[in-house]
């Protein structure tokens, strides 16, 4: 019995034991038992506090949370409570991974700017539990920033600004500057704070002239914000000067012409007060009338003191605009006439191809001033399409009235057609022109010299006996003037018991003084071959034609001959367009024909030259039996038509193409009488002839039409014809829609589009492309047109008068109201006889 009772008591003192060290599952009896305890001596751990610790927030009532755990031996909850500001607050917990999140929701705002405390406590389950204390704090700041930005000069023109101000924030975090120009371009800078001044600044610079939103945006810690505005207008640009009168450099009868100009700044405006004129050194601002104008001021002087006739008036004006840049300008007209008249001669009234022609221009000054005249003639065909023009030289001095200056220009009618021509000679002279007109013929030239003589098909040649020619040329074409080498391959055939031929060489067809011949005895032995090299020099002034150059190999036992035919072509000296000349050599021992295409270029660059060579189907069926030295650009037709194109064909130089057919013609006809199917030269390409001088645009109202004015100047010696277009950003109105003008050779115009932007325009800048069309060619220059909102006044004003107007109107009408209505009242009177004292006598007695 005894021993029961101690067991029970053992038992009793195991048992409280068992939670504390036995962690793991239930065993059985039987099996074996390993128990492990678990040693805590760590405090629970704290983190994820919300809001974090030492952070700011922008609202009053936040949840205020943390996460407590324990990885051994768990938290218990029954000890967790938490402090705020020194007060235990109810929190709700929610179980996690070993531990909880504690959370408390704050349901009386804290003041704007409190400074919130908080305290976490909370034990382990461990045997002798551990604590843990965990402290953190955050800010709460409802509070915006206040930010100015100190005034600052507009407009102004100088492109680095500081912008500076205040701002009250303990908890500033920090300010950005923000720089908007023509809402679109966007630039920020963070400024530099002093927040012991409470002061900031920053620098922004101006890449463009323009309109510029600069906005200071302060930002706390908290995120609050708040931002201070100003706009500054920036201009670097001077004020422009237009539409000055007289023009300059132009003439006028009147003795007190009234002399004015406009003065605008599309920006910042001109300063009325920094406006002068002077006239021939006198300072008339006192006299002059200056009018407000779009942008800027008309300014208007009228002497009344004469000019004297052919005075030089010298006008000069400046002024200043809003951003203090300054213009000057000057400018001076004559006072008087400027006229002149020609005399247009010309050397002859009829000539050749290839020949020159002198034109003589005289000129007689009869105005009242000196002049240097400029000028051109302009050579027409029957078509009257201009082929050539000829500048003249202007004088060296100026003509002085009464005086007179005679000019020449050569020209050479090169390969034109014969037919009748027209020479037009027009003279310039400070913005004036006087022309004269003359015609003359090219006519036919006289048949080639004697020596030479036209050669006819069919051209054969001679039988060959005891000398073969393998080797010689069947066509050379060559200019006046130039000395070519042609060579000739002879072979003697005989066996050797015939023994060694001698023989002189002569050359007949064309003027001795043209040959060389290399040797001009010829030794040949049996089986031999030699080169025969004949020089030809052929003079500047030889005729144009066809020649049969004969070579003639003779001693007193043989004769051996043969022929090839010489081209003068009809280009001479001084002539400056490029020339092709064909040379075709045949070659006996390998069975083919060599021919080459000479350019030559005689003078200007040249940008291109085009070949196009028809090749005879004697010579070659397709290209793809042609060898050639160059390739051609293009193969335009297979049987064979090719083209090549040379480029960037320098003064002077020349380039040689050259191709074989294996075929080799027992008739010459083919090779002789063989041209060029087509030669097209194109020189440097010439700049536009139309200048755009000026694009004048006004301020621009939404829904306001105002007037665009474009002057256009034609640089060419021709009347030009083109099309205008003014090219307008979307939803914007514009008449005409284009101008269609011809503006006369070396004269100017004035075009005018009426403009009108949408009523829901944007402020700002705006691009316009005006696109200039003519003769095949078409440029763009692009312009800016600024569109502006009318100001608070601009608008009241507008509100005012329209109210003005409307109130004018019910008066005038109510006033006609009781005209009529008492005019309608005395026609009644009238018609029943009865006044009105007599009717309210009648009443009374009734």
């Amino acid at each position: 019995m005894w021993k029961k009772i101690l067991a029970f008591i053992v038992l009793l003192f195991i048992l409280p034991l068992i939670p504390q060290f036995y962690t793991g599952t239930p065993v059985n009896a039987a099996d074996v038992v390993n128990v492990t305890v678990a040693v805590d001596t760590v405090s629970p751990e704290a983190s994820n506090e919300t809001p974090a610790n030492l952070t700011y927030i922008n609202y009053a009532t936040p949840i205020i949370s943390i996460n407590i755990t324990d990885a051994l031996t768990g938290v218990n909850v029954d000890t967790i409570n938490m402090t705020v500001n020194g007060t235990v607050v109810t929190i709700n917990t929610t179980a996690i991974i070993d531990g909880y999140h504690v959370e408390n929701t704050t349901t009386t705002p804290f003041p704007k700017e409190q400074v919130v405390n908080v305290t976490v406590e909370a034990y382990d389950n461990a045997p002798e539990p551990n604590k843990m204390t965990f402290n953190w704090s955050f800010t709460i700041d409802t509070i915006d920033p206040i930010v100015t930005i100190d005034p600052v000069t507009t407009p102004t023109n100088v492109s680095t600004q500081t912008i500076a101000g205040n701002f009250t924030e303990t908890n500033i975090d920090k300010i950005v500057v923000k720089l908007v120009f023509q809402d679109a371009s966007v630039t920020e800078t963070e400024a530099t704070l002093n927040k012991i001044a409470e002061t900031y600044d920053a620098l922004v610079v101006f890449v463009e002239d323009g309109t510029y939103n600069i906005t200071a945006t302060a930002i706390d810690n908290a995120t609050n914000t708040n931002t201070s505005t100003t706009i500054i207008v920036y201009d670097a640009t001077s004020p422009s000067v237009v539409n000055e009168t007289p023009a300059a450099n132009t003439y006028t009868d009147n003795t007190t012409p009234t002399i004015s100009v406009d003065i605008t700044d599309a920006l910042s405006g001109v300063n009325e007060n920094t406006i002068k004129m002077v006239v021939e050194e006198i300072n008339v601002t006192a006299e002059t009338d200056i009018t407000p104008i779009t942008g800027g001021y008309h300014v208007e002087y009228t002497p009344t003191t004469p000019f004297a006739e052919g005075q030089v008036v010298n006008v000069a004006i400046e002024a200043l605009d809003n951003a203090t840049n300054s213009m000057a300008y000057d400018w001076s007209f004559m006072i008087g006439t400027l006229d002149a008249e020609i005399k247009f001669s010309i050397s002859t009234t009829s000539l050749y191809q290839y020949e020159n022609i002198e034109f003589s221009v005289t000129v007689n000054n009869t105005g009242d001033f000196s002049i240097s005249p400029s000028g051109w003639v302009n050579i027409s065909d029957s078509s009257n399409t201009i082929i050539a023009t000829l500048e003249l030289d202007p004088p060296g001095t100026a003509i002085q009235p009464g005086s007179d200056y005679t000019t020449t220009a050569g020209w050479n009618t090169g390969s034109n057609a014969i037919g009748t021509y027209t020479a037009n000679v027009t003279m310039y002279y400070d913005g004036k022109s006087v022309s004269s007109t003359d015609t003359f013929s090219i006519v036919s030239p006289p048949p080639p010299p004697a020596v030479g003589g036209g050669i006819s098909p069919p051209i054969i040649p001679p039988l060959e006996v005891l000398l073969k020619f393998i080797q010689l040329p069947v066509l050379q074409e060559v200019r006046p003037g130039e000395t070519v080498r042609t060579k000739i391959f002879i072979h003697n055939p005989t066996a050797d018991d015939f023994g060694e031929l001698i023989a002189r060489i002569s050359i007949a067809g064309v003027p001795e003084d043209w040959v060389t011949i290399l040797p001009e005895i010829l030794s040949l032995g049996s089986k031999e071959s030699k080169v025969l090299d004949i020089i030809l020099t052929i003079p500047a002034d030889a005729r144009a034609g066809d020649y049969k150059v004969g070579i003639d190999i003779s001693n007193k036992r043989i004769e051996a001959e043969n022929f090839f035919i010489l081209r003068v072509n009809p280009h001479p000296p001084g002539y400056d367009k490029p020339s092709v000349t064909r040379i075709v050599n045949i070659d006996k021992s390998r069975g083919n024909t060599l021919i080459s295409l000479e350019v030559k270029n005689a003078g200007n660059f040249v940008e291109e030259v085009e070949i196009i060579e028809e090749i005879p189907k004697e010579l070659a069926q397709t290209a793809d039996q042609i060898e050639f030295s160059i390739p051609p650009t293009e193969i335009l037709e297979a049987d064979p038509v090719v083209k090549w194109v040379i480029e960037d064909l320098q003064p002077y130089e020349t380039r040689t193409i050259s191709y074989r057919v294996p075929v080799i013609l027992d008739e010459y006809s083919a090779y002789v009488y063989w041209p060029v199917k087509q030669t097209s030269i194109i020189y440097e390409k010439p700049p536009e002839l139309i200048e755009v001088s000026r694009i004048s645009t006004p301020e621009l109202f939404p829904g306001t039409t105002e007037e665009i004015s474009i002057g256009l100047r034609n640089l060419d010696t021709k009347p030009v014809n083109l099309t205008a277009k003014l090219e307008l950003p979307a939803n914007w109105g514009i008449t005409p829609d284009k101008i269609v003008t011809t503006i006369p050779p070396r004269d100017s115009s004035t075009l005018s589009f009426l403009v009108t932007p949408p009523s829901q325009a944007a402020a700002g800048t705006h691009t316009m492309t005006l696109r200039i069309s003519y003769d095949g060619r078409e440029f763009t220059v692009d312009s800016t047109a600024i569109v502006k909102h009318p100001s608070w006044i601009h608008r009241f004003l507008t509100y005012l008068l329209e109210l003005v107007l409307a109130l004018t109107i019910i008066v005038v009408v109510v006033f006609i109201i009781l005209i009529l209505r008492g005019k309608f009242m005395e026609r009644g009177r009238r018609r029943g006889g009865v006044s009105l004292l007599k009717l309210k006598q009648e009443m009374k007695k009734r």
